[in-house]
This record gives structure tokens, sequence and C-alpha cells, in this order.
């Protein structure tokens, strides 16, 4: 397991330009956007279940559970520290940078929104 480890992890940390892991990046969000479509479709198909749910804080959390939920959504959304590396990559940051950050942070705005969707169907 230690060598194919290596082989997976390895091989694409070599890279060392963010236009070098960009098609490495792509493929990640492909694969999280495929996953968040079956579950999607596996969802719809199975139909919704009558519960009793509501969308008020359950009765049984408590501060320290609310902090976790702020931790992991700012956690997940904590890629925007890489920015400045990024636009320092760009050719024409000037010109694409807004173009890209709109792109990102909306691609990212609907994949969590599915995902947050999906958690509650």
């Amino acid at each position: 397991w230690a060598l194919l480890s290596v082989a997976l992890i390895g091989v694409p940390a070599q890279v060392r330009t963010f236009e070098g892991i960009s098609s490495l990046s792509a493929l990640s969000v492909a694969s999280v956007a495929i996953a968040l479509l079956v579950i999607g479709v596996e969802l719809v198909r199975g139909g919704q279940k009558e519960t009793d749910a509501s969308w008020s804080k359950p009765e049984a959390s408590s501060v320290w559970d609310c902090f976790d939920a702020i931790s992991s959504t700012t956690f997940a959304y904590q890629g925007q520290s890489m920015l400045l590396e990024i636009a320092h990559e760009m050719e024409n940051a000037p010109r694409d940078f807004g173009k890209a950050i709109t792109a990102s942070c909306g691609g990212l705005l609907a994949l969590y929104s599915m995902a947050t969707g999906l958690g509650y169907y």
C-alpha cells in the first residue's frame, strides 16, 4: 500500500507551478461534481422520505456543534489564501484575475450549495 500511495501522491506532488496543476484541479472538481450528481440521482430515484425535520437548531446541539459547523465551512473556503500566488502565476493578472475569482468562487458556491441541498433533501 505504501508504494501505491507514493505513486498516487508522489508523482503529482512534483508539479511546481499552478499552471501545471490546473488539470489536476479540474479532475478534483469533476470528481466532486460527479459524486454529487450520482448522489442526487440516487436520492431522486429513491424518493423523499417523510420526516419531522425543521430548519431550526436541533435541540441536542451545543455551542461547540455550531462552532464545528462554522469551522468546517471556513476550512472549505480557505483556498482564498492562495489567491495572490495564483495571480502571480497569471500572464495577464489585471485582466484575468477578476474573471478567475468569479468563476472559481461561483463554482465552489454551486458545488457546496448542491451538497448542502442534497444533505437536507
